[in-house]
């Protein structure tokens, strides 16, 4: 073997290399813009939804020191998506399906240490009977988290109605009405 048989071997190596090496950097290369596609597709898809406000959702503020009884008038919409109040009692659904109610409460006994009760009812119409009910039963101030699975019709207009006994005080509330599907709604 001759010294020129050599070094033309050693140049085939080394363009044979040169090759899988470029070869093996076009293919990171792919797999590096296929997986900024599909990031920033995913991403389009979460910023579109959000801007569509997502889930299904309402989230009031119920008027605050109610001592009577009566439907709760709600103030102050925080954020709602496909539902809406209605004349500041009434929230109108636009699904059809399982809903989430949760509220969060502060209420008390205008009798420090006797016991005052009230019910709490989600209606749709007066003379039907309630979709939830909470018992609300305290001696004392008391601040707390209350929820239920409730199924409500598209179009259908609820309220939140109080009974109360006396010398029971709503200090304040804040009602959140969920879709449990998310986005996806059938009327």
């Amino acid at each position: 073997m001759t010294e020129g048989e050599k070094v033309n071997h050693g140049d085939r190596r080394s363009r044979r290399l040169a090759v899988v090496v470029a070869v093996q950097n076009v293919l990171v290369a792919a797999c590096l813009v296929v997986t900024l596609y599909v990031y920033w597709t995913v991403q389009e898809r979460v910023s579109s939804t959000q801007a569509a406000g997502g889930d299904i959702h309402i989230q009031v503020e119920a008027v605050p020191d109610i001592t009577r009884n009566s439907t709760l008038q709600l103030a102050h919409i925080y954020s709602n998506f496909k539902m809406d109040l209605l004349d500041g009692r009434r929230i109108y659904t636009s699904c059809t399906g399982s809903y989430l109610l949760h509220l969060h409460t502060c209420y008390t006994s205008l009798k420090l240490g006797e016991s005052r009760v009230a019910e709490l009812q989600l209606q749709a119409r007066k003379d039907e009977e309630p979709l939830s009910s909470f018992f609300l039963n305290t001696t004392h101030e008391v601040c707390r988290g209350l929820h239920r699975i409730t199924y409500l019709r598209a179009k259908q207009n609820v309220s939140l109605h109080l009974f109360l006994s006396d010398g029971f005080k709503l200090k304040n509330m804040t009602v959140d009405l969920s879709f449990l599907q998310g986005g996806r709604c059938e009327p």
